[in-house]
């Protein structure tokens, strides 16, 4: 495969090697046994998450049917998942971002707290342990910081995440909707056989293969990024012609 004309290699590099050693195979394991015997505390402490919960005093603040939606959450909670997904440096060793908070799920409604997590250490090289908790937030009155690391990368701080409509991040029940979410199909994921082998080579479509085929479309959209066709690619993610300007015939109205 070309080196990318649109991305410099290392800008990936960090990330990679977080995840790698940052979410490693043991702690994976660990924590999916927990889960499958229905210790959702066990599979936290195998994903280093600590547990800020009071069941009893979240039930007599909200209720029993939202402590009963929580805990419904919290038992399908795959937290080495969110480990793998918490925001990160793109740069050095991939550390967590810090001052990032993940909404995850709203058991009590629109009106309700927010199931979340963040770092528990605000610095940059402090304890990568993440915190599971209920809390408020109001959007009102929310104030982003651009912050510097230790290592000179700019971030924004008091970030929230809003996972709850995106629970293949986080929830076992929905991530098999991972692979369409990322462009593939119910068949398989851009790149990859149905049965998870990389493909030979994974030699992007000569030409766009419509959306009949969402992964081999996404394999198609990537070369053309990685050509440094950055327009040209977005053109069938945002449904335009390029050349035209206007929608692709049938797939929806011009604007």
């Amino acid at each position: 495969m070309n080196p990318s004309k649109a991305h410099r290699p290392m800008r990936a590099a960090g990330l990679r090697k977080g995840r790698r050693h940052g979410v490693p195979l043991r702690m994976i394991e660990r924590a999916a046994e927990r889960r499958a015997v229905g210790d959702w505390l066990g599979a936290c402490a195998a994903a280093d998450t600590a547990v800020d919960l009071d069941l009893r005093a979240l039930r007599r603040a909200y209720g029993a049917e939202f402590t009963d939606r929580l805990l419904d959450d919290l038992r399908h909670l795959v937290p080495d998942l969110v480990r793998w997904h918490f925001p990160r440096f793109w740069h050095g060793e991939g550390r967590l971002l810090p001052g990032q908070r993940l909404l995850l799920s709203r058991p009590g409604g629109e009106e309700g707290p927010w199931l979340t997590v963040h770092r528990a250490d605000r610095h940059t090289y402090g304890h990568r342990r993440l915190v599971l908790t209920v809390a408020e937030h109001a959007w009102a009155g929310l104030v982003l910081e651009r912050s510097e690391s230790a290592m000179r990368v700019n971030h924004w701080e008091n970030v929230p995440h809003v996972w709850e409509t995106s629970r293949y991040l986080w929830d076992s029940r929905c991530t098999g909707e991972a692979r369409e979410r990322w462009g593939g199909s119910a068949e398989r994921a851009p790149f990859l056989d149905p049965d998870g082998t990389p493909r030979p080579g994974a030699v992007s479509p000569a030409e766009d293969p419509g959306p009949g085929d969402p992964a081999a479309r996404t394999e198609w959209i990537d070369g053309l990024h990685r050509a440094g066709r950055v327009v040209e690619a977005l053109g069938p993610v945002l449904g335009f012609d390029h050349g035209s300007g206007t929608r692709p015939p049938g797939e929806g109205p011009n604007r």
